[in-house]
């Protein structure tokens, strides 16, 4: 039959070139032709359409039909023809009505046979769809993204469902699939959010990948005993699926197949199955029991991830492997036996397990045992895991271990005491993630590796001790740094200074260093540093200023996340790159308003600076952040970025928005059409009510009206401005007046002789240095002599003008009040009496 199709086909070609037509050697009746061309592509009213051959195997005859390859219309009601160029109507194209957006209704006659891929997809207001009985397939993405769609007559002549057919089908709330259908697509009805239950025929054997995926209101759903594989992903984030009975029949499980499932309480898996999958269960919160038939030989990675109701589970006998992370986060497991066979247990397997009191392995075990409910490997050389639910306060770890594995304390919270032994020489992974009691450590001398993250979490700890004579590792001031201290390993959470100089030895900080150092208000790091790793200074919420010195070329994903003190970063001209690989480096940092990126930066990683495309993204509080701006130069990776987020962006070059005032010294670079015009103020009305919000700490070194005008009328810049003001004290801060007659800390930071801030708005600033005042220094000139006895003398005689004097160094007899005796005891010192020559106090 095939050869004769191609006979017919060479000389059909024969006859177009020639022209031929009344010399064939063969019966016209052979073929049924009319006055359209096969292949051909023709239009008829909105519909585009093709004349195709087909043959009939019966007949053994050949014939052409319709296929309809496009619509043009915009009708909301469409009747699909029959017949178009005189050939019946029996194939919808695909893509043929791809993207109708205003269709809501289509009539398919009978005599159409094959749906194509994609042929519906998109069409958002398509309500309902009756297939006719002589579809034999629906093929794949066929009604994709129909998010109006509420129901759909499948006939019985389908044998098939192809991939995403009813993908993100909205409203689709319920569906019959009838007993002719054999298979049933990979995604086919992922994203379905509206359907509420399914029957699944006798005739289907697999549950392919993502099959019911994202369905979140399917509520029950029956699988019938002819099913013998639910595969990947296949229920997953169905989160009102409270039960689900797996028939014996199944004898595979795939990876993540109810994971997401939040409402499922309970889970019987068959006797078939030898092996639960990675993230099986992963997040089943609800799931409070569940049955492992003795067939069962691994639990592989993270299948119980996130189980937090789990309170007890039986691992049979049968079971040889228990996979990384399987546990992981089951926060009402109270305890586990471990069988006789299982030959590996991987790491993590009972992170975040924080009710587990007690691990029990089975006597007869050859890799594993347990002392006192704690694991370890079967010649306690390796501690494996400590339950995070023991509720005693210390532990001495046994002397034969030498390895305290990957993360074998975490989440012991009620720990406060941890004895390491001199045989250690091995400290893992987050060996000691969140042992939040802990206060101090000591590491002994054989330690020659401490994993990352070893101490995070750790928001007690003050300080890290190291034996003298380990080779590896020391300790300055409680903070722990390699032998030679050019790696900085970690700086104790539970410190609490609030500023830290890294000594100039160090040139590389280790990932999380000061990762939840809330005490920490400043940092400053030396020059031989060259990169500030992932999470190095993650939660330091008290974080306001960072020196990041010119030898550094990276900034890392997460390197400043949830700074949420951090209101303003200058990025050095060495860096070429922030989080370039997408992590946002100072996400979190609500307060952060303004950054300078230095032409040098080439990568800036897609949520540096926040998230939600187009603004700064505090995720935290869930809102965005207004007038976050970039200063850079045109035509850099700081103007691209900004432009695609929607940021402001300041050109530093561009000479109309650099300001620079001649007489103060003030510098101002904002993003605005205008002159900068700065005041300094000094009349005494106004001097006297910014002193009146200050308090007695403070000395007022200047105060400036800072504006930008044009013609004569002040105006606003866009986003925020950034502003220098000349000062030679390195500790002097500024402050905005507000108009409520208020302070604002403008969190300003020195830097080679300015005291650089960000500001979204103009107004009166006041430079003010914390007092340091020598006792007697009244009028604090640095000199204590007879004109401080003067203002002192005026002071009490309540003289005009000297009320609201600073006397924070009059209480020269410090009894805590200043009066009379302090003027007396001052006229003393200075006419040098005996018993006077020194005050009680050298320094305030």
């Amino acid at each position: 039959m095939f050869k004769k199709r191609k006979i017919v086909s060479v000389l059909l070609a024969i006859i177009t070139v020639f022209g031929v037509f009344t010399s064939l050697p063969f019966s016209a009746s052979a073929v049924e032709t009319n006055s359209e061309s096969v292949g051909e592509t023709y239009t008829s009213g909105d519909f585009e359409y093709e004349i195709r051959e087909r043959y009939n195997y019966d007949t053994e005859q050949y014939y052409e039909i319709a296929v309809i390859t496009d619509y043009n219309g915009t009708d909301e009601s469409v009747s699909v023809p029959s017949q178009l160029g005189g050939c019946n109507v029996t194939d919808i194209g695909d893509g043929a009505f791809s993207d109708c957006t205003s269709l809501t209704s289509i009539t398919i006659p009978n005599g159409v046979t094959s749906i194509g891929w994609n042929a519906f997809s998109d069409c958002t207001s398509l309500t309902s769809v009756v297939i006719p009985d002589g579809v034999t397939s629906i093929d794949d993405s066929t009604f994709y993204g129909c998010t109006s769609l509420t129901s759909i007559t499948i006939p019985d002549s389908v044998t098939s469902i192809g991939q995403n057919t009813f993908y993100d089908c909205t409203s689709l709330t319920n569906v019959v699939i009838p007993d002719s259908v054999t298979s049933i697509g990979n995604s086919a009805f992922s994203g379905c959010t509206s359907l509420t239950n399914v029957v699944i025929p006798n005739s289907v054997t697999v549950i392919e990948r993502g099959a019911f995926c994202g369905c979140t209101s399917l509520s029950s759903i029956e699988i019938p005993d002819s099913v013998t594989e639910i595969r990947q992903d296949a229920f997953s984030g169905c989160k009102s699926l409270k039960e689900i009975v797996i028939p014996n029949s199944v004898t595979w499980i795939g990876y993540s197949a109810f994971s997401g499932c939040t409402s499922l309480t309970s889970v019987v898996i068959p006797d078939g199955v030898t092996s639960i999958y990675d993230y099986t269960f992963q997040g089943c919160t609800s799931l409070t029991s569940i049955t492992i038939p003795d067939g069962v030989t691994e639990i592989d990675d993270s299948a119980f991830y996130g189980c937090t109701n789990l309170k007890e589970i039986v691992i049979p006998d049968s079971v040889t492997w228990i996979g990384a992370y399987a546990f992981y986060g089951c926060t009402s497991l109270t305890s586990v036996v471990i069988p006789d066979g299982v030959t590996s247990i991987y790491d993590y397997t009972f992170h975040g397990c924080t009710s587990l009191a007690s691990i029990t392995v089975a006597d007869n075990n050859q890799s594993y045992c347990d002392v006192d409910g704690v694991l370890f490997n079967k010649d306690k050389t390796e501690l494996v895991q400590y339950p995070a639910g023991k509720t005693s306060a210390s532990y001495s770890i046994p002397n034969s271990v030498t390895e305290i594995g990957d993360g074998a304390f975490s989440y012991c919270t009620n720990l406060k005491e941890i004895v390491i032994p001199d045989g250690v020489t091995s400290i893992g992974r987050d060996a000691f993630f969140d042992c939040t009691s802990l206060a101090s450590i000591e590491i002994p001398d054989g330690v020659t590796s401490i994993g990352a993250y070893a101490f995070n979490g750790c928001t007690s700890l003050a300080s890290i001790t190291v034996a003298d004579n380990n080779q590896s590792y020391c300790d300055v001031d409680g903070v722990l740094f390699n032998k030679d201290k050019t790696e900085l390993v970690q700086y104790p959470a539970g410190k609490t200074s609030a500023s830290y100089s890294i000594p100039n030895s160090v040139t590389e900080i280790r990932w999380n260093a000061f990762s939840g150092c809330t005490s920490l208000t400043s940092v400053v790091i030396p020059d031989g540093v060259t990169s500030i790793d992932d999470s190095t200074f993650d939660g330091c919420t008290s974080l306001a200023s960072i020196t990041i010195p010119d030898s550094v070329t990276s900034i890392g994903e997460y390197a400043f996340y949830g700074c949420t003190s951090l209101t303003n970063v200058v990025i050095p001209d060495s860096v070429k790159s922030i989080s370039s690989y997408g992590g946002g480096a100072f996400v979190n940092c609500p307060n952060l308003k303004c950054v300078t990126v230095p032409s040098s930066v080439e990568r800036i990683g897609e949520y540096s600076f926040g998230y939600n495309g187009c603004s700064y993204y505090d995720s935290e509080k869930g809102e965005t952040v207004d007038n976050f701006t970039i200063l850079g130069k045109s035509g850099t990776a700081a103007e691209t970025y900004a432009n695609e987020n929607g940021f402001t962006f300041i050109d530093l070059d561009n000479k109309n928005y650099n300001h620079t005032d001649n007489n103060s010294g003030i510098g101002v670079i904002a993003k605005a059409d205008a002159e900068l015009v700065v005041k300094e103020i000094s009349d005494k009305e106004n001097l006297d009510k910014i002193k009146s919000l200050f308090d007695n700490n403070k000395s007022i070194l200047n105060v400036y009206d800072i504006t930008l005008s044009k013609n004569g009328k002040k105006v606003q810049h866009e986003g925020m401005a950034e502003v220098s003001i000349p000062c030679k004290d390195e500790n002097a801060k500024v402050y905005r007046v507000e108009s409520d007659n208020t302070l604002t800390d403008m969190q300003a930071v020195y830097k080679d002789g300015y005291l650089k801030f960000y500001t979204e708005h103009f107004s009166d600033y006041v430079v003010a240095s914390p007092r340091k005042s020598v006792l007697g220094d009244i009028n604090n000139d640095n000199e204590v002599n007879a004109k401080d006895r003067m203002m002192l003398t005026r002071h009490l005689a309540k003289w005009t003008g000297y009320e609201n004097i600073d006397m924070t160094a009059a209480d020269v007899n410090n009894d805590g009040e200043v009066n009379a005796k302090d003027r007396m005891v001052l006229t003393r010192h200075l006419a040098k009496w005996q018993g006077y020559e020194t005050l009680p106090f050298d320094k305030f």
